[in-house]
């Protein structure tokens, strides 16, 4: 289970542009038992849980060339 909740903490993190230290404290959370519940009622009285999934390109800051946000360091991609 705690594979799920990593996995899914990682996409959303992107998903949201959190800090990369946050998406890492997120991951972190699964391997404690119970962790993962008042770390999501903080993410959820933060609002950082807001909007839906992001699947085009914006002109959101995270989205510049060469972002490790947006292609992971790549050179192809819809922000390359």
């Amino acid at each position: 289970m705690f594979i799920a909740y990593v996995t899914t903490a990682v996409l959303v993190g992107l998903n949201q542009r959190w800090p990369k230290r946050q998406i890492v404290g997120a991951a972190a959370t699964a391997f404690v038992p119970y962790l993962t519940i008042p770390f999501d009622k903080w993410l959820e009285k933060k609002n950082m849980l807001d909007g839906g999934w992001r699947t085009t390109a914006t002109d959101h800051p995270a989205m510049v060339t060469g972002s490790t946000w947006c292609c992971a360091g790549c050179s192809t991609g819809p922000c390359c």
